[in-house]
């Protein structure tokens, strides 16, 4: 039973590892690797400029609202560099959220090819798993003829004792049988010799 639960933990271990060796057979292209790569740089160094320019609009106005202070009219000093900060804000979002569109891009053209080689290996591992399948059948059947055989061991040697025990039952009984009437020829003449004495 326990080499049968490891043979088929050593099948399914073996076609886990067959199906990530088809995976693998059919992995993404070192070229197609290194554009996704070089793009996925370029995503992450837009994101970094657009949040470089939002906080930099954001100490600029920090600083222009302390300078605005100084003059004559002062909200219109500040209305004027609110809208500065809100255009270069506006500006560095939009410069993250190409980075962030260019970073979805990506993820999604490298879950497609994803996809794509499950479905390329999906012959293989709907084979492998029918092969896993019967491995488990045969596991279970070479399970059940080895507990029916000892069921059967065990009945035998059930059959084979009661024959034994009936036999030295037999065996006690004649020997009982010899002794009692070996005792009865004894007593018969002891009868006899002390009759014919008399």
């Amino acid at each position: 039973m326990r080499r049968n639960l490891f043979l088929l933990t050593v099948c399914l271990l073996s076609g886990l590892g067959a199906s990530s060796a088809a995976l693998a057979d059919s992995a993404p292209t070192p070229e197609q690797v290194l554009d996704w790569q070089e793009r996925m740089a370029r995503a992450e160094k837009l994101q970094a400029q657009g949040k470089a320019r939002r906080e930099e609009a954001e100490a600029q106005f920090a600083s222009q609202r302390t300078a605005c202070e100084t003059r004559f009219f002062v909200t219109a000093c500040v209305e004027d560099a609110r809208r500065a900060m809100l255009e270069q804000t506006r500006a560095g979002r939009s410069t993250e959220n190409t980075g962030l569109a260019l970073a979805r891009e990506i993820q999604k053209e490298q879950q497609v090819d994803r996809e794509r080689r499950l479905a390329a290996a999906q012959p293989a591992r709907a084979a492998e798993l029918a092969q896993r399948a019967a491995a488990v059948e045969a596991a279970q059947a070479q399970d059940a003829q080895q507990h029916q055989q000892q069921v059967d061991d065990k009945a035998r040697r059930a059959a084979e004792g009661a024959r034994r025990k009936q036999e030295a039952e037999a065996r006690v009984a004649r020997k009982q049988a010899e002794h009692a009437a070996a005792l009865a020829a004894r007593k018969a003449a002891a009868e006899r010799s002390g009759q014919a004495a008399q």
